[in-house]
């Protein structure tokens, strides 16, 4: 990829670049913008192509820098920038603001931090689709909730998608960046309607002459809670491991249920029955 405005800077003259287009040599991109015809078109490249176009002020945003961050919901697709005074392009999205922001460097493509991403995501995408977005970059410690917040109080009146963000980060507390999958966000969301009582994540247990880690432990009922992963409890450890890890818990005291993909997205309501059928048998019982 390279600029009209490169070459010329490079040596090269508008009669070389015309010549070069008019034998296919070249193709035009953008505006002022072309590829060299023997390097194929990808969805990087055109982010690339954009923000030529758009000058140096500016960056990808919004869903194709989550693309870019790989976060859950977003897939490589449409071109979205953020330019203060851009104008408009075919097959460019183009979201003109001067707020400052700070950018980085990706594959050589300046990109908004996750933070800012997030926050202009929930003036595009749908709260459940920016929820697990959000799940996923502090899964992967891509960003904190200090940051976060942080990037919220930085806000001025009248941010779009600052009420919807402001929500998702009221709904989320210091567990989340301890989980360890998606299916365990799911499952913490369900734990979270269970009003009263408090699931600690990823807990530390002694047991058996061996340390394990729950995905949730409830106090009180002395209560572990998983996410029934087939890839960590059957593809990834051997079967014998798993039994002995079940037999260490229940002679230390602990009782776990376990609850599926399917039934934790599909039946949440049956799984947050469950949940609470379990705490009462085990107060009784301690009781």
């Amino acid at each position: 990829m390279i600029g009209r405005a490169e070459a010329l800077a490079f040596g090269m003259t508008k009669r070389s670049i015309d010549a070069r287009l008019s034998n296919g040599s070249w193709l035009r991109s953008l505006p002022g913008v072309y590829r060299v015809a023997s390097f194929p078109e990808t969805w990087r490249g055109r982010l690339f192509a954009a923000l030529l176009w758009a000058g140096p002020e500016a960056f990808v945003s919004h869903r194709s820098a989550a693309a870019l961050y790989r976060l859950d919901g977003f897939r490589e697709g449409p071109i979205e920038i953020t330019a203060p005074r851009a104008g408009s392009a075919p097959g460019v999205k183009v979201y003109r603001s001067a707020r400052p922001t700070r950018t980085r460097i990706i594959d050589g493509i300046r990109i908004s931090w996750v933070d800012r991403t997030l926050l202009d995501l929930c003036a595009v995408a749908s709260p459940t689709t920016c929820g697990l977005a959000m799940d996923d970059a502090l899964r992967k410690k891509l960003v904190t909730l200090e940051r976060l917040w942080t990037e919220l109080r930085s806000c001025e009146r009248g941010v779009r998608g600052a009420k919807v963000f402001r929500v998702l980060l009221a709904g989320r507390d210091d567990r989340d960046g301890k989980l360890e999958s998606r299916l365990e966000a799911k499952l913490l969301t369900i734990l979270r309607r269970i009003k009263g009582e408090v699931f600690e994540a990823q807990f530390p247990v002694d047991a058996g002459a061996r340390r394990y880690r729950l995905d949730f432990f409830h106090h009180r009922t002395t209560l572990g809670i998983e996410g029934h992963s087939f890839t960590w409890h059957f593809g990834a450890r051997p079967h014998g491991s798993n039994a002995k890890r079940h037999n260490d818990l229940t002679l230390a005291g602990i009782r776990m249920p376990y609850f599926t993909w399917d039934e934790v997205s599909f039946r949440p309501d049956e799984v947050e029955a469950k949940v609470r059928r379990a705490i009462d048998q085990r107060s009784l019982f301690r009781d």
